[in-house]
C-alpha cells in the first residue's frame, strides 16, 4: 500500500530542553545523558495527522549513540490488538528496523501475544507496531513494555545539529471507523532525545536479540563435479525471448556471503539445477530451526547502480511449501551517494516456479535518496521450515518506472443479457 503524507501538523510546540541525565517515566529505558525533552506530557495525533518538532541534537562523542525514547499507543476503548501504524521520521527519513541493524534497542524484532498463535513484527516496512489500549500500562503483546520504544539514532542526526523528530499516525485505513468509534488518536508520551554510551548500547542490543546466534556462511561458487543443467523455463524457450538488462546477477558468486541470525540452516552455492536467464543461478537453501531466523546475502562489495530508479523486479523460483510454511519475505538494502541507507520490500514468495518479485522505493516525509545508489544486500525471512526449502535466485532490475495516464473504457452500448456491466453474470438480488 501507499504511505499516507503527512496530511495535517497538529502541534510544532517549542521543544522542553534540560542538560541533565534523566530517567523516563517508565522503567525499561535507561537514564539518557544530556536530553532533550521535545514535548512534556502526551500528544494525541488523529488519523491522518503528524506532530513534529525542531531542536538540537545533544551532543555526542565518538563512544555515544544518539538515542531516541517514548511512549507510543493507539487509542482504544478496549485492550487488545495492534496495527502498524506509526512512523517516526528524523530529518525527514523514517526510522527502520531489520533483524541485522536493530534500531529498536528495548524488546525483541518480533512478539507472540500472550494465548495466540500469532506471531508479529514490531516493525513493517515504513510503520511501527501500535498496540490498541486505553492506557500505556498494557502486556497485550506479552513484550512486559508493549508501549516503550528506544531507538539507535546513528546515522540519522549530527552532534549539536539541529534535527526534526516527526511522529506520523499512517494507519493503512481509518481505524475509528473500522471499530465504530469516533476517533482512535494515536498517543505519544514525552519523547526525549539523549546520549547513551556505546558500550550500553550494545548490551541492549543483545539483551533484545535473545542471544540469537549469528554466524556468516561463504557462498560456495563453483558447481558441484556432476553438474548437469536443469530445465530453463518454458516460457522463456517457447517465446525466445532475450534476457532482460539487470544490474544485479547471482551467477558469479566468487567473494559473496550470508549472514545469518537464528538457528536455522541456511547456504548459498552455485547451481544450474533450474534456470531462467542466465547461465547460472544461486541456490538458497534453507530450514529446520526452533528460532525465528533471517539471512542476509551480501555480495563481495557494494553494486553500484548507474543512473536513477524507483523500482526493482527480482527473478527468483520459489520454494514454497503451500499451507505449512510461512512465505519468505524478501527486502533489498541500498546505500545513496550519501551513505544513507533506503529500503524496497520485495513482497513474500508465494510461488514453487519462477516468478517476479517486484517492490518500489518508498519515500516517507522529506526524505530523498541522492543518486546514484548501491546494492547492499538481500534480506531473507522468516527462514524456518519443517525439512529444507530450496529457491534459485537469477538477477535484479532497478529501473525507471513508465507510469502513464490511467485510462477508462466505457461500453459503447448498454450490456446485453446475461453480460451485466460487471461481468458474464447478473448481478445477484
Amino acid at each position: 500500500m501507499a504511505a499516507v503524507g503527512l496530511v495535517r501538523v497538529f502541534c510544532a510546540a517549542a521543544a522542553m530542553v534540560t542538560f541533565a541525565t534523566v530517567r523516563a517515566a517508565w522503567d525499561n529505558v535507561p537514564p539518557l545523558g544530556r536530553a532533550v525533552v521535545l514535548f512534556e506530557g502526551m500528544q494525541e495525533i488523529d488519523w491522518p495527522g503528524s506532530w513534529s518538532a525542531t531542536v538540537k541534537c545533544p551532543l555526542f562523542s565518538p563512544d555515544e549513540v544518539p538515542v531516541l525514547a517514548f511512549r507510543a499507543r493507539l487509542h482504544t476503548p478496549g485492550d487488545g490488538g495492534c496495527q502498524w501504524v506509526l512512523q517516526v521520521l528524523v530529518n525527514g527519513r523514517p526510522i527502520t528496523d531489520d533483524p541485522f541493524r536493530q534500531r529498536l534497542l528495548n524488546k525483541p524484532f518480533f512478539f507472540d501475544p500472550p494465548g495466540t498463535e500469532y506471531r508479529f513484527q514490531w516493525f513493517g516496512l515504513d510503520r511501527w507496531m501500535m498496540i490498541f489500549t486505553p492506557t500505556f500500562e498494557t502486556n497485550w503483546g506479552g513484550s512486559g513494555h508493549d508501549t516503550e520504544f528506544l531507538f539507535d539514532l546513528s546515522g540519522f542526526v549530527d552532534s549539536g545539529q539541529p534535527v526534526t523528530v516527526s511522529f506520523v499516525n499512517g494507519a493503512y485505513f481509518d481505524i475509528a471507523a473500522a471499530v465504530g468509534i469516533d476517533r482512535t488518536p494515536l498517543v505519544i508520551e514525552k519523547p526525549t532525545l539523549g546520549v547513551l554510551s556505546r558500550s550500553e548500547v550494545q548490551q541492549l542490543r543483545d539483551q533484545a536479540a535473545g542471544a540469537l546466534p549469528q554466524m556468516t556462511v561463504a557462498a560456495v561458487a563453483a558447481l558441484p563435479a556432476d553438474a548437469r543443467p536443469g530445465p530453463r523455463a518454458y516460457e522463456v524457450v517457447w517465446s525466445g525471448r532475450p534476457a532482460p538488462p539487470s544490474q544485479v546477477n547471482f551467477d558469479d558468486l566468487r567473494g559473496w556471503s550470508v549472514q545469518v541470525r537464528g538457528d536455522a540452516k541456511v547456504s548459498l552455492s552455485a547451481s544450474v539445477e533450474q534456470l531462467l536467464w542466465r547461465p547460472r543461478v544461486a541456490k538458497f537453501t534453507y530450514g529446520g530451526g526452533e528460532r525465528a531466523t533471517y539471512a542476509q546475502i551480501l555480495p563481495p562489495a557494494p553494486i553500484p547502480i548507474a543512473g536513477e530508479f524507483d523500482a526493482v523486479n527480482l527473478w527468483l523460483y520459489g520454494g514454497l511449501e503451500r499451507g505449512q510454511d510461512r512465505p519468505l519475505q524478501l527486502v533489498a538494502f541500498l546505500e545513496d551517494a550519501r551513505g544513507d541507507e533506503y529500503t524496497v520490500d520485495l513482497g513474500p514468495v508465494t510461488s514453487t516456479y519462477w516468478g517476479l518479485q517486484h517492490g518500489v522505493l518508498q519515500l516517507a516525509g522529506a526524505a530523498r535518496p541522492k543518486f546514484p545508489m548501491k546494492f547492499k544486500a538481500l534480506l531473507l525471512g522468516e527462514c524456518t521450515a519443517q525439512g529444507s526449502r530450496t529457491l534459485y535466485l537469477d538477477s535484479m532490475l532497478f529501473y525507471k518506472r513508465k507510469r502513464q495516464p490511467a485510462q477508462r473504457y466505457e461500453r459503447s452500448a448498454p450490456a446485453v443479457f446475461p453480460t451485466s456491466e460487471y461481468g458474464i453474470m447478473p448481478a445477484p438480488p
